[in-house]
């Protein structure tokens, strides 16, 4: 498993799968992007606590290590490594399943077209779903440069109700 492989490499994991929530360890910086007390989770060796398919993977390491920890997730053809912006964490997801995805789906689902969806995002993770929207905007002061050169931004960023003025200007 790509937990096994990281071995002393990667100092905090995390696999989310749809019934639980499995940590290597505590991890209280973590736990503010995945509040995981309030949901099933298990903490300790992730190769014996692991019991179910996951589709995400977030873990903690120097940046050193990172060409290390990118080969060996991408060395699963349909899986793929991102960076978190400014921090030691990355992550492993499948590839084409992202808040793109999820964007086209909803869409097709609903019968929306592109130019009736806006979207707001902060961080590069939002890249696929800024995409798929007619309206996209980067939120002020985002994590990411790239959204930020690419898209709109906001006058106001997350702590200042940024998306929630901005939808005001845009339909009040």
């Amino acid at each position: 498993s790509i937990a096994t492989a990281f071995g002393k490499k990667a100092t905090s994991f995390l696999c989310e799968g749809d019934k639980t929530i499995y940590l290597a360890r505590e991890d209280r910086y973590l736990a503010h992007y995945f509040p995981y007390q309030n949901f099933p989770h298990q903490i300790g060796p992730i190769e014996k606590n692991l019991h179910e398919d996951v589709y995400a993977m977030v873990f903690r390491s120097s940046h050193a290590n990172l060409p290390f920890l990118k080969e060996t997730v991408e060395a699963h053809d349909s899986i793929a490594f991102r960076t978190w912006t400014s921090s030691f964490y990355s992550e492993a997801y499948y590839r084409g399943v992202d808040k793109g995805s999820a964007l086209a789906y909803l869409k097709k689902s609903l019968g929306f077209e592109k130019e009736e969806v806006y979207a707001f995002g902060d961080s590069l993770n939002d890249l696929e779903m800024l995409n798929e929207a007619g309206h996209p905007y980067a939120v002020f002061h985002c994590k990411s440069s790239l959204l930020s050169s690419r898209f709109p931004s906001t006058k106001k960023g997350n702590d200042q109700d940024g998306v929630a003025l901005t939808l005001a200007e845009l339909f009040l």
